[in-house]
């Protein structure tokens, strides 16, 4: 509760303490110097018997959600006037507190304190501002030269307009914004980076030109291109990326050796198959291999009309 926030409480909430408040809460603990828990900063410790309404109302500011009817609230002494007990100095500048009534504060039975409404008066004509002013009954309230009261000043019911503007006085006496110009902007303005660097680099033009395009990956292998075999589908086979399609190829490589050797033991012609072109690594190798599958017997057919060699058929040949 120490730290209370006052715009936080008062928010939504006024502050308007009961009469029975006013002399069994407040005012006994002003005297004592305890916390109000947070209530200390709207109670304001002012001299306000010589000073007038106007006078407070552009010192203080009124409490919150009480700015229309101007409340303010003092803990104050009531000086004694020459030394009575029952008197008290009511001037303030050039007019007067003039008391209308005291009513006394009972509470359980028992009287507690009394509270005294007042009316600010100049040339016996009211001002519009007027006053509560509580006493308590407690022995510390008395003091040398007077008595310790709690007030709330406030504005009449029906209060003139040169009241309510003295109301608002306060707000003359806020700091304003400072109007925002050219040559304000030209004092805040910070200081630029060639302060620090006289001779700064100057930056490099941009020219324009032609961005060079990367040239767009290409295969490990054109499929396009036409394959010649036997004497050309090797070179190809060496430079294709696929491990399968080397195998093959290297298969029918050996193959086509093993047939040449064959035919020249034998006597035999041999004639190379015609180019075969293909597209497909896989497929070139496939089609590679049944043309010397069909070459080989059509050059086992032509040897066996022309009466080769008897161990033509032998398993090494033949598969």
């Amino acid at each position: 509760m120490e730290g209370l926030d006052v715009d936080d409480v008062f928010h939504h909430y006024r502050l308007s303490p009961t009469e029975v408040d006013a002399v069994t809460y407040y005012l006994p603990r002003l005297l004592s110097g305890e916390t109000l828990h947070g209530v200390d900063k709207l109670i304001h410790r002012a001299n306000i018997s010589g000073c007038e309404p106007k006078d407070l109302a552009a010192r203080y500011a009124p409490v919150p959600q009480a700015v229309s009817s101007g409340d303010r609230f003092f803990f104050t002494t009531c000086k004694s006037k020459n030394g009575s007990k029952y008197q008290s100095v009511r001037g303030a500048g050039t007019g007067t507190w003039t008391i209308q009534k005291t009513t006394e504060i009972c509470h359980a039975g028992v009287k507690v304190g009394e509270v005294k409404n007042l009316s600010f008066k100049k040339k016996g004509k009211s001002t519009g501002w007027v006053m509560e002013e509580y006493r308590c009954l407690l022995p510390e309230a008395t003091v040398s030269d007077g008595v310790k009261v709690f007030c709330k000043m406030h504005l009449a019911q029906h209060a003139p307009d040169a009241a309510r503007q003295e109301s608002e006085a306060y707000k003359l006496q806020q700091p304003q914004p400072e109007a925002v110009t050219q040559s304000t902007h030209a004092q805040k303005r910070p200081a630029t980076a060639a302060a620090a660097e006289p001779h700064p680099a100057s930056p490099k033009k941009r020219m324009r030109g032609a961005v060079p395009v990367p040239a767009p990956a290409t295969s490990s292998f054109t499929a396009a291109a036409p394959v010649f075999l036997p004497d050309e589908y090797v070179r190809e086979a060496a430079e294709a990326d696929d491990d399968m399609a080397r195998f093959l190829l290297h298969q029918s490589s050996r193959r086509v050796d093993d047939d040449k050797s064959s035919l020249a033991k034998t006597g035999g012609l041999y004639k190379p198959p015609p180019p075969i072109i293909f597209h497909d690594t896989f497929e070139a190798a496939w089609k590679a291999e049944e043309a010397l599958e069909k070459e080989k017997r059509c050059n086992a057919a032509a040897n066996l009309h022309a009466g080769g060699h008897s161990n033509f058929f032998s398993p090494a040949s033949v598969y």
